[in-house]
């Protein structure tokens, strides 16, 4: 069973040594072991931490199906962990 989130859980875990937990689309994820990977730089992660990055992700690329293959394929190598649920309304 999937965990439910609240906003304000996702905020308290936005900083890296907490997590690094962001939201997109309603789904929570753990992105503390892909800081250093994210192509766009660490910079950008740290920004949106503990935040709703959907606007943020979506801006990136014309092509979200690529982008969701990349997130699946990062989280079979862990590099980016989605965290076992969603926000919670």
């Amino acid at each position: 069973m999937s965990k439910e989130f609240t906003a304000n859980d996702v905020k308290e875990a936005g900083s890296v040594d907490k997590g690094l937990h962001i939201i997109i689309d309603n789904d929570v994820y753990k992105m503390d072991g892909f800081v250093e990977e994210h192509p766009g730089g660490a910079k950008i992660l740290k920004r949106v931490g503990g935040k709703d990055a959907s606007k943020q992700f979506w801006k990136v690329s014309g092509y979200p199906c690529m982008i969701y293959e990349c997130i699946d394929t990062c989280c079979t190598e862990c590099c980016m962990i989605p965290c076992m649920g969603g926000l919670g309304r």
